[in-house]
C-alpha cells in the first residue's frame, strides 16, 4: 500500500479565495449577531408597546372605534 502525503497548497487562488469568503462571512455575522443583541437589549429597555402616548391613544379609540383620524395617529405612532 503506498501512503501519499498530502500538503495543503496555500498559495493558490482557490485557497486564499475561500479562506478570505470565510472571513468576511465570519465578520459579517458576528456584526449582524451584536446588531440583533443590541436591539435586544434596547427593546427591554424601552418597551415600545407601553408607551403612555400609545396606551392614552388605544383608550380613546375603544371610546370612539370609528374615528379614522385616531387610527391613523395609532398607525403613525406605531410605525
Amino acid at each position: 500500500m503506498r501512503v501519499i502525503a498530502r500538503t495543503r497548497n496555500v498559495q493558490s487562488v482557490a485557497y486564499r479565495s475561500l479562506w478570505a469568503l470565510g472571513v468576511v462571512s465570519g465578520l459579517f455575522t458576528f456584526l449582524v449577531s451584536a446588531f440583533m443583541i443590541a436591539n435586544n437589549l434596547q427593546l427591554r429597555a424601552v418597551d415600545p408597546m407601553h408607551t403612555p402616548a400609545l396606551q392614552r391613544l388605544l383608550r380613546e379609540m375603544r371610546a370612539s372605534p370609528q374615528n379614522d383620524a385616531l387610527k391613523d395617529q395609532i398607525r403613525e405612532l406605531d410605525h
